[in-house]
This record gives C-alpha cells, structure tokens and sequence, in this order.
C-alpha cells in the first residue's frame, strides 16, 4: 500500500504542481450540501477558494492564467521568506517533476523562464534602487555659507522664481549634495517648466554647481524642484532643453541671468 501511494504521489506531482485556484464569493454553492439550519447562517458573501476542471493548467490555458499562478506559488511559502529565496526554491522544485507528459514539459519550461524574467525584474530594480540610494542633490561650488543664505533670500524675495515659504535649509539640501530621497523638494513659483530649467543650466554653465557638462541631470532636477500644484512636472526634460530658447521669454531669461551673476 505504501508504495502505491508513493507512485501515485510521483505519477500525479505535475498534475499537483501546475494547479491553480480560484477564488469566489459562497453564493448557492454549498446549497445542496447544508442542511435548512446551516444554509440560514451562512454568509454567502465568505470569499472561498474553488478548484475545477479549468484550475490544471495546460500549454494553451498558461498565458492566461500564469501571473496568477505566480502569485499563488509565491503565497504558498512563509512571510519571512524573500521573493528572491522564493524564485530560487521554485527553480529548484521544477527539477523534482516527472515531466512524462509533453504538456508539462512546455508548462516546466514557461515556467522557469517566467522566474527568470521575474529574478532579473527584481535585480534591475535592486540596482536602480542602489543607485539612487548613492544618488545626491546638487553641490554648491562656492563658499555654501555665504553664498546659499543669500540665494535662498534672492530667489524668495527679488526674483520670486520659488515659492515663499520655502525654507533656508530646503535650499540647503537642494544645493548640499544630500541624498536625493531625503530631499524635501522646492516649490517653483510658476508651471513653467523651461524656466526652471534654463536656471538650472545656468548654474551649470557659470560653475555654481558641480554638473555633467556633456549631459544634465534631469532625475536630480527631478527630486530637488516640484510644481505649484506639489508634483513633478509632466515635461520631457530632454525635449524641453532643444527648444528652451524659443519657449521662454527674453524677460525671463535676463532675469535668471541677473541673479546667476550675483555669485
């Protein structure tokens, strides 16, 4: 008997392995099942899993249901282990499969390269997320003591390019090289992106701040300067900069240079 249930076991693992299901609201489900009494207490709201026919997925179901699965899988191991463990361990876990049977030969295989995809998703993002962890702000050249204080009272007061209430130190952070997820961004006066910008390459220009002089930094731009409304701006930087001349009026412009040459 023992080793009757162990070939089944085997000879019905892949069967087990690719099974999904579903899960749905009680309803009349149960209503062949319970007695009057029962049938009067439940709630037929109570959202249970449900497994049918359509629940062992095959080559031609995959597409449909394969994040589903995913998931599934994933919620099948305990909270404390990493979703990077999790890939590993279900990698792993295919090479216990019988595969006998074509149809989960092809499901091993979407499967195995769905995790692959899904661990190199997961280094792309731990990479993208280590360099703006080293990411910082802007980095004032000159003396930053001196220089800051009056250009936080400049551009508040003479030429309102931010908005008043912005602080002494937001203007500090901003042009401190702090790492940008700890910025507190500065308000702009206007939904004028170009002239934002044009300020910005100015600075880079006249070497006020430390820069690229080949390409500017619109992912720092980004995290240090938000629109009136607290947002960032809907704009493509990159697009923006090839017509900035034509976009923002010469009144602007001579304004942003006035106060550049201050320092």
């Amino acid at each position: 008997m023992d080793k009757l249930n162990k070939l089944y076991t085997k000879e019905n693992l892949d069967t087990r392995f690719f099974q999904i299901y579903f899960e749905k609201p009680i309803g009349n489900t149960l209503d062949d099942c319970l007695n009057k009494e029962e049938l009067k207490n439940l709630d037929r709201n109570k959202i249970i899993k449900v497994i049918n026919n359509d629940c062992i997925l095959t080559p031609d179901s995959w597409n449909e249901y394969k994040d589903l699965f995913f998931d599934q899988r994933m919620k099948g191991y305990k909270k404390s282990c990493l979703i990077e463990q999790k890939i590993e361990l279900e990698i792993e876990k295919l090479k216990l499969l019988t595969l006998k049977n074509d149809d989960y030969k092809v499901l091993a295989a979407n499967y195995k390269k769905l995790l692959i995809n899904k661990k190199d998703e997961l280094n792309r993002q731990l990479n993208k997320k280590s360099k703006q962890e080293k990411k910082t702000s802007y980095e004032w050249q000159g003396n930053q003591d001196k220089d800051l204080p009056e250009l936080h009272k400049l551009m508040t007061d003479k030429y309102k390019l931010i908005a008043s209430e912005t602080t002494q130190k937001q203007i500090e952070a901003v042009f401190t090289a702090k790492p940008i997820q700890s910025i507190n961004p500065i308000k702009w006066h206007q939904d004028n992106a170009s002239e934002l910008l044009y300020f910005i390459i100015k600075l880079e220009q006249s070497n006020n701040i430390v820069h690229n002089p080949k390409k500017t930094d619109y992912q720092r731009l980004d995290a240090c300067f938000i629109n009136t409304d607290g947002k960032r701006f809907n704009v493509k930087w990159k697009s923006l900069k090839t017509n900035l001349r034509i976009n923002l009026s010469q009144d602007k412009q001579d304004a942003i240079d006035k106060l550049v040459k201050e320092f």
